[in-house]
């Protein structure tokens, strides 16, 4: 993993233990976890969107949320969108190949 993805990945899982460690009702946790990735898994143009480096994370939690309301779960959108938010834009853009 690279740099940054290694400390976003370190920063969700601290979090994720404090929300285990908290009393959070684990099983709704759960659902929105599988809820949230099924919406990743589904959408390669809304993966490509949320880890592109070069947007701005505001535009990044928007998108996210906006995808998860017509799927019809606010409460995932906001973990989903606090999660976009927090992704770090440290690398530069590589270019694409043609």
């Amino acid at each position: 993993m690279q740099g940054a993805s290694r400390g976003s990945l370190l920063k969700v899982r601290q979090e994720l233990d404090t929300l285990l460690g908290s009393g959070t009702d684990t099983s709704a946790l759960g659902d929105e976890l599988f809820a949230v990735s099924g919406v990743l898994g589904s959408s390669a143009s809304l993966r490509r969107a949320l880890t592109d480096p070069t947007a701005e994370a505001a535009k990044k939690a928007a998108r996210a949320q906006r995808r998860r309301e017509r799927a019809g779960a606010a409460a995932p959108a906001k973990r989903l969108r606090s999660k976009a938010a927090a992704t770090p834009n440290k690398r530069p853009p590589r270019p694409r190949p043609r």
